[in-house]
């Protein structure tokens, strides 16, 4: 932060840090570099992991057009997220989880660092019987801890976990300026004016609804896998209660797996398109219609993947 207010030449109010120490192991030589240079890096890594995946399915035009075109790629990019990072380690662990599960399980485990984004991960991993990914995803998170723990202390974790609380309330006091941006359930009861515990409760049926669907879907030795992907990966965006535009990046790895491996109903494809660019949709449907139009896309393409078995 001293570093943006130093090239801003602005003073910045206090912003809250709201990642884990593990974070840090991977952030830390950017600190070596100014300001400017380390996000350029940064962005230019990101797109380049994502174009890597992409690109093992399409050729590079094409490749690069579907993240030209994608909103969550221009959203991290400019606001120098870490959508396309958390895509890497989840995409690429889909990836590899039959090729190399140890590690796919090293990747499941590096997405640690945003844990909301891996809770479902486990129950997918056991429920497909994926248990040399599971070991190396727990040993992974294992060493993470360990080694932060080792470089920054453990009072970083502590302060992690404090901060989390912070975190939240931070989060439910945004109001329209952050809620816009997010296309959970628990949001748009929010933005519907329900209080916290009501939204939650709320937000409940929907996320055990895309936990079974991952259960059923995962427990089918013969589907697809880019079907056990996008199933798992909608269902992630419909559990966790928090989630922003810029991590929907995986998407467009996911949009493009489904396309490849093909057998797709005219529905589903359209359902997958949606989501792909539900980042615009969420703000222009909450700012002109007042209206929260993510959870409905994303359950109406959760369902759409998962009700046909291909097999």
């Amino acid at each position: 932060m001293s570093a943006l207010q130093d090239f801003a030449q602005l003073p910045l109010d206090f912003h809250n840090y709201s990642y884990p120490p593990s974070l840090l192991l991977l952030t830390l030589p950017l600190a070596f570099l100014p300001f400017i240079g380390a996000f350029v890096v940064w962005t230019i890594a990101g797109g380049l992991t994502v174009f890597a995946l992409v690109r093992s399915f399409w050729q590079t035009r094409p490749a690069l057009l579907a993240m030209a075109a994608a909103p969550a790629t221009y959203l991290n990019a400019t606001g120098g997220q870490n959508g396309a990072l958390s895509a890497g380690f989840l995409g690429g662990g889909l990836l590899l989880l039959h090729r190399s599960p140890l590690i796919a399980g090293v990747l499941f485990g590096a997405l640690s660092y945003k844990p909301h984004l891996g809770v479902l991960i486990p129950v997918a991993l056991a429920c497909g019987g994926h248990w040399r990914a599971f070991a190396s995803a727990f040993v992974t998170v294992l060493l993470l801890v360990g080694v932060s723990a080792g470089l920054f202390g453990w009072g970083a974790w502590i302060a992690y976990g404090e901060r989390l609380i912070m975190m939240g309330g931070i989060l439910d006091a945004g109001g329209l300026e952050f809620w816009q941006r997010m296309p959970t359930p628990y949001v748009a009861a929010r933005l519907y004016g329900f209080e916290r515990k009501t939204a939650l409760l709320l937000h409940l049926p929907v996320a055990l609804y895309a936990l079974s669907r991952v259960i059923s879907v995962w427990r089918r030795p013969q589907e697809l896998p880019s079907i056990k992907a996008a199933v798992l990966v909608l269902a992630i965006f419909l559990v966790t209660p928090y989630l922003w535009d810029y991590d929907m990046v995986i998407m467009i790895v996911i949009f493009a797996w489904r396309l490849h491996e093909g057998q797709l109903r005219a529905w589903e494809g359209s359902a997958l398109a949606l989501v792909v660019v539900l980042p615009y949709l969420l703000i222009i449907a909450v700012n002109v219609l007042n209206f929260a139009v993510g959870p409905l896309v994303l359950v109406f393409a959760l369902w759409a993947v998962s009700t046909r078995k291909n097999y």
